[in-house]
């Protein structure tokens, strides 16, 4: 006699089950599609990778490119038996004919989802009185996924800034003094103007933002100059930096990085030179474009996080008029007070724009510089609204909108600070390890601890969570 066979309605003929444990039959899942339960004879499965073989003129191999897994694809051949076996049919073909993925019960694979790739075929024969036998051909199913717009990280307050710009050049032109033409209201708004160029020159100037220039440089340079994100093009030069091997390129390198910094500074003094020839002759149009101008230049000569550093000396501008005495006092003292405000809103819309720029480290600095920057909007906007200027107001209340929504977006998926100590001064590396086990992330931990050699990290400090 042949091996015995354990024939069940749910299952094909199978062994029966030898030695100890769970048996192989036991662990059999009675198969259904859609629902309708049917026996199986036997079953196909087609698993691996998609390829593309790549094939090129003299060589005698293949380049096989990954193109990710294949979708998987089962065959079934089972049956239908009983008395009620036509009313089973009339099921399978209505589960057949169903639209889209549907739920297969695998005697072996479990719960999937899949699709019916081919018209199911049911045979009866003659003989075999009461059964139905078919074929199901499937293939796994994934969901549908269309493809989605998104904006750009910081794209809501870029427009939000080019927009408040416009705003607060109108509001500018249409509060600015009719009486400009008068050699004292032009002696003044020149005074201002001056006063905001000192200003302007030495945010330009700053000795750690010339020297953070070549910040992006990588090993001892790049280490003692700290590494920080910097504007502009010069970080498209981020992946030729890193392939940087020789003293030779390095050398090269910091000439780049210095001749764009270089153009940076004479781009802004340029526009301050032309800001100050607009305060003495321009109409306060003109006016309103060299100031906005020269805020832009100023912002686009250091880097988003020398920006968030020192353009708050400008976002907190003021010309200090002395008290109006008479008509033409007054008329002074609006002419100041109008080119200080659109000093200080041009400002805050650049400082806006460094804030969504930089990248921070950490969900604390995410939100701490999302404070900071809604924090000095919501003082500018109520000077607005107290000044009567509606319009800049609003401006002022969607670009704060704009702000809040990129850092908290921003700093959603960044770790939180968590405060951790040691029982004493270890290396940076083997912190690194201890924590993240990863000592690649060593500058990572000097950084937040802000100290001055890595072999000696304190005893207690701030670090990532994860």
């Amino acid at each position: 006699m042949g091996t015995p066979f354990a024939v069940s309605h749910q299952g094909a003929a199978l062994p029966a089950p030898t030695g100890s444990g769970p048996s192989w039959a036991s662990q059999l899942r009675p198969a259904s599609w859609r629902g309708v339960p049917f026996a199986v004879r036997s079953e196909d499965g087609e698993f691996g990778r998609r390829v593309a073989e790549h094939q090129y003129p003299f060589r005698d191999t293949v380049w096989p490119e990954d193109l990710g897994r294949t979708g998987r694809r089962f065959e079934i051949d089972g049956f239908l038996v009983g008395d009620d076996a036509m009313i089973q049919r009339d099921r399978l073909v209505a589960a057949c004919e169903s639209p889209g993925p549907g739920t297969l019960i695998h005697p072996t694979l479990g719960r999937l989802t899949v699709s019916l790739i081919e018209p199911a075929r049911i045979r009866q024969e003659w003989d075999r009185g009461r059964s139905f036998e078919f074929t199901l051909r499937f293939v796994e199913a994934g969901a549908r996924i269309f493809p989605e717009t998104a904006a750009a990280p910081g794209q809501a307050t870029i427009l939000a800034s080019t927009a408040a710009n416009s705003v607060f050049s109108s509001d500018f032109v249409a509060t600015f003094p009719l009486v400009y033409s008068s050699a004292p209201v032009a002696s003044s708004v020149a005074e201002t103007v001056g006063q905001a160029v000192d200003v302007i020159n030495g945010i330009v100037a700053d000795a750690t933002a010339m020297m953070n220039v070549v910040s992006v440089l990588q090993g001892a340079i790049g280490r003692f100059f700290g590494q920080i994100p910097i504007p502009g093009s010069a970080a498209v030069l981020m992946a030729a930096i890193t392939a940087l091997t020789s003293a030779a390129e390095i050398g090269s390198m910091i000439g780049v990085l210095t001749a764009e910094a270089s153009a940076s500074r004479s781009t802004s003094s340029a526009a301050c030179s032309a800001l100050a020839a607009a305060s003495t002759s321009s109409p306060p149009s003109g006016i309103a474009g060299a100031i906005q101008s020269a805020v832009a230049s100023c912002a686009g000569a250091v880097s988003p996080e020398d920006g968030l550093r020192l353009l708050p000396a400008l976002t907190a501008f003021v010309a200090n008029p002395p008290p109006p005495t008479d008509p033409m006092g007054q008329a002074r003292s609006a002419a100041q007070t109008a080119v200080a405000a659109l000093i200080r809103q041009s400002a805050l819309s650049a400082l806006a724009v460094a804030a969504v720029q930089f990248q921070p480290s950490s969900y604390d600095q995410a939100i701490a510089i999302r404070d900071q920057v809604s924090g000095a909007l919501d003082t500018e906007a109520l000077t607005a609204a107290d000044g009567g200027l509606d319009a800049s107001y609003l401006a002022l209340q969607s670009l704060r909108a704009a702000v809040v929504q990129d850092l908290t977006s921003a700093g959603a998926g960044l770790a939180p600070l968590i405060e951790v100590s040691f029982s004493a001064s270890l290396p940076s590396l083997t912190l690194a390890q201890r924590l993240y086990q990863d000592a690649a992330r060593a500058p990572e931990l000097v950084s937040e601890a802000d100290v001055p050699h890595p072999a000696f990290m304190p005893l207690a400090f701030m670090a990532l969570s994860r």
